[in-house]
């Protein structure tokens, strides 16, 4: 048993380590040691000194070397520090989706004080951030991008310099319009006979994540033809014109549902038409829009009956009034093929009822005279002038031309816009 407390020259000390040298940090040599390192235990009790070995950035810190007898004890400090040049943390590339919030983050380790740069697409973007003396882990020397945009995608370098030397890390920034797909459906043109792979991966997964296939808003029916990888790939053999159109990739899980969306086209073939303008049956004063969406290769251009020097997938009528009445074609060309499709639009007056209710008293809607001629309205008449025009247009889609002027869309029901 020893009567003598455990003393030392000194009780605290800096030291300044190069990189990949090795120091011995030594302590009082008799009594009961124990090591720490910024208040850690580290497993090298039991022994009068610690050794850093090929020293590294991670070994900077504050070491304790505590040493007890039965007559006392005292505690020795080693502050260390590591020099030499910066040691950056590899960085993960980033995916952002347009108009988001961005944050890229330069994980640094060094001593002496280090400058910090950042670049775009080797540009310099922001001014030098001079950082305090002593190994510092810097995980919040970021690069903030608000709002960022398709011009903002690239590369990001942060350059860290100090007296030693200078290093670097590279991230790219990838921006996308689909938030929640890390591959969204692309467009396809084949040839007659080739196979499509049709391919979709959502950013995130789990075990409750279903995925389905849709074509032209419907349900795709498989078979020895269509099928569906285990990767969830839509593979269709052998394509022919009946394949041409839009797939939908539909992701389900427990809390949501995502889709994208792309087209496959016929090399060579006509366009086809996957989105047809629809019947409309209106009154006085409403709002009209018909749709016409189409793939082929090359990308179709589209326009309308009558409207031929303007290019559009929509048709917009605002107000409709009786004079309205009528078909609506649109007209789709790849190349020197041509294809179409169009709709009816029945416009009909609002229903007649007295604001007081006086000259109708039980407020009733007024009838037309056909009505009054046919109490019974066994005939609508609407759905007839629909199935006439539906005649006209399936004998304008034999046509091997579209024809510019609609004569037929004339007399009784007016020239269309």
């Amino acid at each position: 048993i020893s009567n003598t407390p455990p003393k030392a020259s000194f009780t605290s000390r800096n030291i300044s380590l190069p990189l990949g040298t090795q120091k011995k940090l030594t302590c009082w040599n008799a009594g009961r040691h124990g090591w720490q390192k910024d208040g850690k235990y580290l497993n090298f009790h039991g022994r009068y000194y610690y050794l850093i070995s090929r020293a590294r950035h991670s070994d900077a810190g504050t070491y304790t070397c505590t040493v007890r007898n039965s007559a006392g004890s005292i505690t020795i400090y080693y502050h260390v520090n590591i020099e030499g040049p910066p040691v950056i943390t590899k960085a993960d590339d980033v995916v952002a989706v347009e108009h988001s919030n961005v944050s890229l983050t330069c994980n640094i380790q060094s001593d002496p004080p280090v400058n910090i740069t950042w670049l775009h697409n080797n540009i310099a973007i922001s001014q030098n951030t001079i950082l305090r003396r002593g190994t510092q882990r810097l995980p919040n020397i970021a690069l903030q991008i608000v709002g960022v945009s398709k011009s903002d995608s690239g590369k990001y370098t942060c350059e860290a310099r100090n007296i030693y030397g200078r290093q670097i890390q590279a991230i790219a920034l990838r921006i996308i319009e689909e938030p929640l797909f890390e591959i969204g459906v692309k467009n396809h043109e084949l040839q007659y006979g080739e196979t499509a792979t049709l391919r979709c991966k959502p950013l995130t997964s789990d075990s409750s994540m279903k995925i389905f296939w849709r074509k032209n808003g419907k349900a795709l029916e498989m078979n020895d033809r269509i099928s569906v990888s285990n990767r969830n790939e839509l593979v269709i053999k052998n394509v022919s014109q009946e394949d041409c159109g839009e797939y939908y990739c539909v992701v389900k899980n427990d809390r949501s549902v995502i889709t994208s969306f792309g087209t496959l086209a016929i090399k060579d073939d006509p366009p086809c038409i996957f989105t047809p303008p629809q019947n409309l049956s209106l009154t006085v004063g409403m709002y009209a829009r018909f749709y016409c969406k189409a793939a082929g290769s090359p990308e179709p251009v589209i326009w309308w009956q009558n409207r031929s020097d303007t290019l559009s997938d929509v048709y917009e009528i605002q107000n409709v009034s009786i004079s309205d009445t009528g078909l609506y074609i649109c007209f789709a060309r790849s190349g020197r093929k041509i294809s179409k499709a169009g709709a009816f639009l029945n416009v009909g007056k609002p229903n007649a009822v007295s604001p007081t209710g006086k000259g109708n008293p039980e407020n009733k809607t007024a009838v037309s005279p056909t009505e009054k001629e046919n109490p019974e309205n066994k005939t609508d008449v609407a759905e007839e002038i629909i199935k006439k025009w539906n005649y006209i247009l399936l004998r304008l889609q034999e046509a091997k031309e579209p024809t510019q002027n609609c004569t037929f869309c004339t007399g009784q029901f007016g020239s269309k816009r």
